[in-house]
């Protein structure tokens, strides 16, 4: 999640590709103000206002390519961040030179990528009337583990505490929630191919959306319960190294404790990928029926 202040632009003239991508950009920039076009006249209004730090454009708009609106921006505000996020992309667009900050595909790596690749071309870019808010985060009780970044202050917190808990994964978090508007957006795409399908058609668009979401919980689900193995095994690794300059640490103990963690990494690996086998003879059954 970005503190940056801002005005974003996206321009889509797909409506249901633009509520996603706007979705995600609202959860990411909280602070900023995002606003959609999906026409040639809404975009002609934003253009003459201007004070946007960033412009995020679809290339097929059907009233113009994504280029030329991108070309325009950068006519007239050269200094704004211009981000390319298409379903299809031009020939070579990535080694031509065009002048664009982030060109991203509309695909599930897209959307994964999407947020940080505007937080990362703001920050660079260093745009006029873009800011970084204050943390008014409050500050962390003793013996509670602190809602910050991966950097190592949370590790470190953890260790003088003696909490045992792993600290929070954000970047988990983030991924996730852009996977779930990648997730509606595919579904979205499916059902919106098949208007006007006969009946039995639906039943099994509904049928397939539900088993998606249900592959997907299960790929989210084992991811954080890795990641909260290897969390705790790095947790005994740094409490290890920072107790052995202190005092003696058993290694017997230290040995015992790092085979419990690999072997319960071990069993969620085998759960779910039993969960993943009857998952796959449900929709195998699910397609004969």
């Amino acid at each position: 999640m970005s503190n940056l202040s801002c005005k974003l632009l996206l321009v889509d003239s797909d409506a249901a590709d633009a509520a996603l991508a706007g979705d995600l950009l609202r959860q990411s920039f909280p602070h900023c103000e995002l606003v959609i076009v999906t026409d040639a006249v809404a975009f002609a209004e934003q253009l003459s206002l201007g004070g946007f730090a960033a412009v995020v454009s679809e290339q097929a708009l059907g009233w113009a390519s994504g280029m030329d609106a991108l070309a325009a921006i950068a006519e007239r505000y050269p200094q704004t961040v211009r981000v390319l996020f298409a379903k299809s992309l031009p020939p070579n667009i990535r080694e031509s030179g065009s002048g664009l900050s982030a060109v991203l595909k509309k695909d599930e790596a897209g959307f994964l990528k999407l947020a940080d690749a505007v937080d990362s071309a703001l920050r660079t870019a260093r745009v006029p009337g873009c800011h970084a808010e204050k943390d008014q985060s409050p500050p962390v009780p003793v013996g509670e583990t602190p809602a910050a970044s991966n950097d190592g202050k949370a590790v470190m917190h953890v260790l003088s505490t003696g909490s045992g808990q792993p600290p929070p994964d954000y970047l988990y978090l983030l991924r996730r929630k852009a996977a779930e508007v990648f997730l509606r957006w595919r579904i979205a795409s499916r059902n919106s191919a098949r208007k006007g399908a006969a009946k039995k058609g639906g039943k099994s668009s509904t049928r397939e959306a539900r088993m998606l979401k249900e592959e997907f919980a299960t790929t989210w689900d084992e991811k954080k319960e890795l990641y909260e193995f290897d969390a705790q095994l790095a947790l005994l690794n740094a409490r290890y190294l920072q107790t052995r300059q202190l005092s003696p640490i058993d290694p017997d103990d230290y040995l015992a404790q790092v085979e419990k963690i690999r072997a319960g990494k071990k069993q969620a690996v085998l759960k779910y990928r039993k969960i993943r086998d009857r998952f796959e003879a449900k929709w195998r059954k699910s397609v004969k029926d």
